[in-house]
């Protein structure tokens, strides 16, 4: 658009617990130089950084995935290149559950479950009765499962989230 101010708008991504310094340098030292650089040339910078951002409903509504990617396609459309910054290190990060699952695999992943196991993916997932082909989908956290924090379970289970760790960490 003729007479607009260009837009330098980048997504930062990494694991919280072990980056917390980088990107606590980011904000300090490199984001403000990168903003002086782009006031200088009458463009504007913004910095996505969702670490605070997720809001606590999407957070409930297992959105936390969607929101973020969300995020970058903004990014993506206002910035030509580079619209994202991933900052590595030694953790994977949160494993978030699969929003849906088909209703084939779903019924054989649960039929290979312990019973423990598949009573609590029976609390997390449903199947969607409008889904032209057979689906099961994530629920919203709601009653005793609203205070799980992705950090919590990541801290306390080294094994993905499917895995019996976190989940009945979940569970109590």
């Amino acid at each position: 658009m003729p007479g607009s101010v260009p837009v330098f708008r980048v997504f930062v991504s990494s694991t919280f617990a072990d980056l917390a310094a980088e990107r606590k340098a980011m904000h300090k030292e490199v984001f403000p130089e990168l903003q002086r650089l782009c006031d200088s040339l009458g463009a504007q910078f913004q910095v996505i950084d969702l670490r605070w951002g997720v809001t606590t409903e999407a957070s409930l509504d297992q959105r936390t995935v969607a929101v973020c990617l969300e995020e970058v396609d903004r990014c993506r459309a206002a910035t030509r290149r580079p619209y994202f910054i991933l900052l590595l290190g030694d953790r994977y990060g949160w494993r978030p559950p699969p929003g849906a699952v088909t209703g084939e695999r779903f019924e054989l992943l649960r039929a290979a479950m312990p019973p423990e196991d598949a009573g609590l993916v029976d609390l997390w997932y449903a199947e969607d009765g409008n889904a032209v082909s057979r689906a099961y989908r994530l629920q919203p956290r709601r009653g005793r499962y609203v205070r799980i924090t992705s950090t919590r379970c990541a801290a306390t289970s080294a094994a993905p989230w499917n895995r019996r760790g976190c989940a009945r960490w979940c569970r109590t």
